[in-house]
């Protein structure tokens, strides 16, 4: 099997603002892409089931700004391979709940039957919790002791 390359596709949603939630495209943290926006009322968003209906619903909802549709669309046809990263600001947490695993790109393909983002090969895709991290001190290097023990059995030095 050859080896791919993967593209790094980081996906941010931010605080809510006066327009809805900014949404934020990266591409191998180097290509930024326009700001969109997602409307506010996906906060309230419930999935009617966990089923591919409900994730090309919520990809719709996701790309229904110019800006993210036209960016999505760049990326798809540049980088069909790509890791998606969700990044969900801390100011927004209201989105954590969505189940944006759930994701379904429609895209090209006859009979709209589209892509799980998160249950293809081409599209592994991982979701970042914003939260404060606790870093303790490391472990102080100590002896480490073994204990070894052998059975006396008959004919052991066989």
């Amino acid at each position: 099997m050859p080896t791919s390359s993967y593209t790094d596709l980081l996906l941010r949603l931010l605080k809510r603002e006066d327009r809805g939630y900014p949404v934020e495209l990266t591409l191998n943290n180097q290509l930024e892409f326009s700001r969109g926006y997602l409307s506010p009322a996906i906060a309230q968003w419930t999935a009617g089931a966990l089923d591919a209906e409900s994730g090309r619903r919520l990809f719709e909802l996701l790309t229904e700004d110019d800006q993210v549709a036209g960016a999505w669309a760049m990326i798809r046809g540049s980088a069909p391979q790509r890791r998606i990263r969700l990044s969900i600001d801390a100011e927004a947490a209201e989105l954590n709940p969505i189940p944006w695993e759930l994701l379904c790109d429609p895209g090209d393909l006859a009979g709209g039957i589209g892509v799980n983002l998160a249950a293809a090969d081409d599209t592994p895709f991982s979701r970042y919790i914003a939260g404060a991290q606790d870093y303790t001190k490391p472990v102080a290097p100590h002896r480490v002791k073994i204990l070894a023990a052998i059975d006396n059995q008959a004919g052991l030095e066989r």
